[in-house]
C-alpha cells in the first residue's frame, strides 16, 4: 500500500514539469504591487526563524524559511489564483534580495481533490478547528 500510495503522489506532484515554469507572467499592474510589497517581504524573514512555515490559506500557499536570505515555497494549490499569487510573492521576494526556492521542493496541489476533500470534510463533525480530539487550551 505504501508504494501505490507514493506513486500516486510522485504523479499528482510531478505533473506538468517544473514548478516556476507553470507560474504565468504578471501583468505590469501585478508585478508592480509585487514589487510595492518587498517590505512585507523582508519582514517575514525577520519574524520568522529559520525551519518555520507562513500559511497563505486564502491565496493556497505555503512557504517555509530557509535562511535569513532563503524562503521555499513548500506547496502550491495548482489553480490560476494561487499560481498567480505564487507569482507576486516570488516577485516581492526577488525585488527584496531574498533568494526563492521552489523545485524540487514544492508540490502542486490538485485544486480538483482539494475541493472534493473540503467538501466532504464540511459535512464531517472532524472540520479544521473543530476536531474533539484536538487539546483545548485556556
Amino acid at each position: 500500500m505504501t508504494s501505490n500510495m507514493t506513486a500516486r503522489n510522485d504523479a499528482t506532484t510531478t505533473a506538468g514539469g517544473d514548478m516556476a515554469e507553470r507560474l504565468p507572467s504578471l501583468s505590469p499592474n501585478e508585478l508592480r504591487i509585487a514589487k510595492e510589497k518587498a517590505e512585507w517581504a523582508e519582514g517575514m524573514l525577520d519574524f520568522y526563524l529559520p525551519g518555520m512555515t507562513h500559511e497563505m490559506d486564502e491565496q493556497g500557499l505555503l512557504l517555509q524559511v530557509v535562511s535569513g536570505d532563503t524562503v521555499r515555497f513548500i506547496s502550491v494549490v495548482d489553480h490560476i489564483g494561487s499560481l498567480t499569487a505564487a507569482a507576486m510573492v516570488k516577485a516581492s521576494f526577488e525585488e527584496a534580495g531574498v533568494a526563492v526556492e521552489m523545485d524540487p521542493f514544492t508540490v502542486l496541489i490538485p485544486y480538483e481533490r482539494l475541493m472534493e476533500q473540503t467538501e466532504s470534510l464540511a459535512d464531517d463533525e472532524f472540520v479544521a478547528g473543530n476536531d474533539p480530539l484536538g487539546m483545548e487550551v485556556a
